[in-house]
């Protein structure tokens, strides 16, 4: 499923979700747009189908669009504010990071 079925499913449309955490084993490369693009086109019409404030994410071997992603992510708003190695659940081939979105006044120039 998608964030936006899942979103509908449990009737959050419109809602702030504080926290999503994204822990998938190696999925995280091909749904991440899903994630942080997390609008629906409805009659023409661009509405948010849920506020996502911090995301939690677990990296799993490095691939040739990770810069690409962390671009992506940062282009939506949100900054990185902790990272961990996971050593002991990924033999290292894994890393925790975690984002917060900011408001968009935070990335103008004065």
């Amino acid at each position: 499923k998608t964030l936006q079925e899942t979103v509908r499913e449990l009737g959050h449309v419109g809602r702030k979700l504080d926290i999503l955490k994204v822990d998938c084993e190696g999925c995280e490369w091909r749904t991440y747009k899903d994630w942080i693009h997390h609008q629906s086109s409805s009659d023409n019409r661009r509405m948010m189908v849920v506020d996502l404030r911090q995301i939690f994410l677990e990296v799993h071997n490095f691939v040739p669009i990770t810069n690409q992603m962390f671009e992506d992510i940062h282009r939506e708003g949100y900054v990185l504010f902790h990272k961990e190695a996971n050593i002991l659940g990924c033999k290292g081939n894994c890393v925790e990071f975690s984002f917060l979105k900011l408001h968009k006044q935070f990335f103008q120039s004065s």
